[in-house]
């Protein structure tokens, strides 16, 4: 059906430059665009409210605990992370079918004085965490765009990690590791959690690129112009 799809529409859209890339073998160059979803920057925005608490680092983490958000990376690299720089915290927003799993894999590792879960949070209260954060992080194996990054990057702060998706357009490639390799994401964690300055100023950099390219404003324009293309076929 996939293939079917790809060869007969008349526009294939992909949401990040990876998933254009992937796209591309099976889909000819003129029908093949790259349409990133927006993030609406009214509601996030940069501030400076928060809502995880203490003076530690903060490292946040917002995804569905399933198996293709890659927790158990994470947690490895924060192992390395903490007798590094044991004032390190990890906070992990969302829920799913791997969080037994995941709490243990904390405990196991000594991680449970440096990782909160805190669950589900409702969407409107997302960018108090991201507020609050002094980085975010992304373990994905796939993403085919993922609004987290962007999310992130409204409120100011900067998203390292796995080179997936969106977050591959919109970090510096010496922010991102490969897919599952939790060495390199500890050594690049060690680094930024010691230069809270340079971590504020990535976050500035997000902050531009989303008010340049990726507010919803951005995004209805692109998909009105490919509309008006396709009717006046």
């Amino acid at each position: 059906m996939v293939r079917l799809s790809l060869g007969h529409a008349d526009r294939v859209t992909a949401g990040s430059t990876l998933l254009h890339d992937l796209a591309a073998p099976r889909v000819a160059p003129d029908r093949l665009v790259v349409t990133p979803l927006g993030v609406d920057t009214a509601l996030f925005s940069p501030s400076a409210s928060g809502a995880l608490p203490g003076d530690r680092f903060n490292l946040l983490h917002v995804a569905s605990l399933v198996p293709v958000k890659n927790q158990p990376m994470l947690l490895r690299a924060m192992s390395e992370v903490v007798q590094r720089a044991p004032g390190t915290e990890l906070h992990i927003v969302g829920d799913g079918p791997l969080r037994p799993d995941l709490e243990r894999q904390a405990r196991t590792l000594a991680l449970a004085d440096h990782v909160t879960f805190h669950g589900s949070v409702a969407h409107e209260r997302l960018p108090d965490y991201y507020r609050a954060a002094d980085l975010c992080v992304m373990t994905s194996r796939h993403e085919a765009s993922g609004m987290v990054p962007l999310e992130a990057a409204a409120c100011g702060r900067a998203t390292v990690g796995a080179r997936v998706g969106i977050l591959a357009d919109l970090t510096p490639e010496d922010y991102l590791v490969p897919v599952d390799d939790d060495r390199a994401l500890a050594a690049l964690l060690t680094r930024l959690v010691r230069d809270r300055a340079l971590c504020r100023a990535l976050g500035q950099q997000a902050r531009a690129q989303v008010e340049a390219r990726y507010t919803l404003a951005h995004t209805v324009r692109a998909w009105l112009d490919l509309y008006a293309q396709l009717a006046r076929r």
